[in-house]
Formats: C-alpha cells, structure tokens, sequence
C-alpha cells in the first residue's frame, strides 16, 4: 500500500467553496420489480437497465418511432432526447458533443442472474434537476420495459414498489400512487458528515477515470476530487440553471475543481485495494460491444478530510467517471 500526500491542517480554512454543490440539487428512487416467469438476467444489470429505460422512454414519448432522431422535426421537444442526447456546448470545457446524462443507475451488482417468478430485482435510480420533473415518466418507462420483458428471454416484470427518497436515511412510497405526489428533492447539504478519522472510499463498480486520454487502472484520489467537482459543476449548469449559477464574482466550476485537486494533493491517502475488472455490454442499439471496464477497490483518506465531505456524500449518488449512466463508478464512503 503505497501512501500519498501529507497532513494537511489548512483544508477547512481554504477548501473551495464549489459553489456548484449549493445549487445541484437530485431526487432518488429505489424500484422493485417481481418477476413474472423464469429467466436470466446478467449479473451487472447496468448496461441491461440503461438500455430498456431508454427504448421505454423513446416509446412513450415518440409519435415518430421510425424516424431518424436527428431528422425529426420534434427533436427539441423530445424528452427521450433530452434525456439520452443532450447537446452540449464545448465552452463548458467537459469535452464530448453530447452532456452528461441528468440520471445515474445504482445498485446494479447483485449475485442473483437465474430468477424465479416471484423473486425481485432492486435498483436505484438517480435523477439530476430538470430531470426530476420527468420522474413519473421514469417510471412508466421502468413500468413498460418490464412489460415488454428484460434480457435475451424477454422475462417480464412488474413494478412491485417505487419509493422516494425524503432524506438521507427516509424514504416515501411513489409508486403505487396514492395520490399524486411531487417527488422530493434533495441537495448534499441533507447528509450529515460521517464521524470523525480517517475515511474509507468504497468502489462498488468500476471507476473510468482518464488522464491522457487512457483510463487508469489505479486509483488517483485528486483526480477523482478534480473529476468529481467538475461532473458537479456541469451537471448544475446544465440542469440546474434556474439556480443562476455562476454570476456575478464567483468562480467558475472549473476553477473550483482545480483548486479542490490541489487541496485532495495535501490529503494523506492511500490505496487499501485495487483491481482491474474486465466488463463489456452489447448495445442492441448500436449494434456493438461496449467497455465497461474499470477499477473497483478502497482507498483510505486521512487528515482533514472533512471539508470534502459534501462533495463526497454527493458523489456516491451521481457517481464519477465514464459511464455513470451505466452504473459505473458507484462508491460508498464509511468512517475507518
């Protein structure tokens, strides 16, 4: 286990305000679906789940199903599109053509891959400011694809219940809908810090962070700070803009993450356990293979950590790094 950086007794007096944290704002839900038959499912569901979700999704909401996307005259009213093919500016800096997708996938790794009717599938579902308006049709579309079968058998399912996240550790019941309510929203301000020591970071599914253009087959906690920060930043710019972000004398996100870095860079760290796991998805759409490959693992952070605590506590339901919309880069943080 090779240590990193020094004890850094300035954090709390000059950790970057990010002010991007203050103005990100999400909505979690937990689903349960009962299976109808029998069937198998692969064991990493991410893939499997981002790819009904979106079928769905363009099925409830496309009068056109056979025209090309980007040929329709209703493109820029498509919620399927505004989900899945956000355009992006390249003055945000975050790189690509499209954005970052305003959902996240969780808890998509489970031992289970031979159901049973009557047995369960969970999973946690994410949605990122503007995105929170559309929950219900999250849910259809959940409700649909089920209906239409998951895997290469078509197992079909049914939504047993669909509960909605109050507060860090509370949750209501929005599905079945006793009555129709708006889904709570939640800023990373609602979760309390964990105790003091050292801090535990748990990857749960592989992390994609890249440097040069390749993916690192290590962890490099900065780096996740300065990526982590940044997904803040864009995703609050993005889908959050109706909180102004970004006037007057603040600083940019950008800025703000780079001097996260620098503080992270001062953190004693270091690698608990590290390894490569080999994952590949076919996507049906694209009629190909795609890489999920990542890093899963611990790493222990010392010092004065706690400002970054927020970041952090946020972090583990938007993940970090390439792919989130598939699951990838899941952490959970726990105290040593």
């Amino acid at each position: 286990m090779t240590e990193h950086g020094r004890a850094c007794t300035t954090a709390g007096k000059s950790f970057p305000a990010l002010l991007a944290l203050e103005k990100l704002w999400f909505s979690r839900l937990a689903f349960r679906l009962r299976a109808l038959g029998s069937g198998v499912l692969p064991r990493y569901k991410g893939g499997l789940l981002r790819g009904v979700l979106g079928a769905a999704l363009k099925g409830i909401g496309c009068p056109r199903s056979a025209a090309q996307c980007d040929e329709c005259g209703l493109a820029e009213e498509c919620l399927y599109l505004r989900v899945f093919r956000t355009p992006m500016s390249r003055d945000l800096g975050f790189g690509g053509d499209c954005a970052p997708h305003p959902f996240v996938l969780s808890d998509v790794w489970s031992d289970e891959g031979q159901f049973e009717a009557g047995q369960e599938l969970s999973f946690s579902l994410t949605l990122v400011g503007k995105a929170v308006d559309w929950a219900h049709y999250f849910v259809l579309a959940v409700a649909l694809a089920g209906e239409r079968g998951l895997g290469k058998g078509r197992t079909k399912f049914q939504v047993a219940e669909v509960r909605a996240a109050t507060s860090a550790s509370e949750w209501m019941t929005a599905w079945p809908p006793a009555e129709r309510r708006e889904v709570p929203r939640l800023k990373a301000e609602d979760f309390v810090a964990v105790t003091d020591g050292p801090a535990l970071v748990n990857f749960v599914t592989p992390l994609r962070l890249q440097r040069d253009g390749r993916l690192l087959r290590d962890f490099d906690f900065p780096l996740l700070v300065q990526r982590l920060a940044e997904r803040v930043g864009v995703l609050a710019e993005l889908y959050c803009a109706g909180e102004n972000y970004g006037g007057g004398d603040e600083e940019s996100w950008q800025e703000s993450a780079r001097r996260a870095a620098e503080m992270a860079e001062k953190l004693p760290w270091k690698v608990i356990e590290a390894r490569w796991l080999s994952l590949k998805h076919f996507s049906a759409r694209q009629k190909r293979e795609i890489d999920l490959s990542g890093v899963v693992g611990r790493v222990e952070v010392g010092g004065e950590w706690q400002p970054f605590w927020p970041l952090l506590a946020l972090g583990q339901f938007i993940h970090v790094g390439k792919g989130t919309s598939f699951g990838c880069g899941q952490y959970r943080v726990v105290s040593c």
